[in-house]
């Protein structure tokens, strides 16, 4: 893990970043479904009111993802 690295729930909004790694996880096989491989490039665009949730662009699409899981997602901010 590089200096720069971080849980994708850390990530800023609007803020582009590389995806390093998904850990191993109940949920890992359903991230990678949708989309969220390692070197795809994503960005947090809001939280829900609660905060329960993050949606984010993966590349041309928009998806949402629960916090809980968002944090097994490694980024690099770019």
């Amino acid at each position: 893990m590089h200096s720069q690295d971080l849980s994708l729930d850390k990530l800023p909004h609007y803020v582009e970043a590389k995806v390093i790694n998904v850990s191993k996880s109940p949920f890992a096989n359903m991230i990678l479904s949708m989309g969220l491989m390692p070197n795809t490039i994503i960005s947090v665009q809001r939280k829900s009111l609660l905060g329960e949730s993050l949606y984010l662009k993966v590349g041309t699409q928009s998806i949402a993802i629960r916090e809980e899981q968002s944090k097994t997602v490694t980024v690099q901010p770019i």
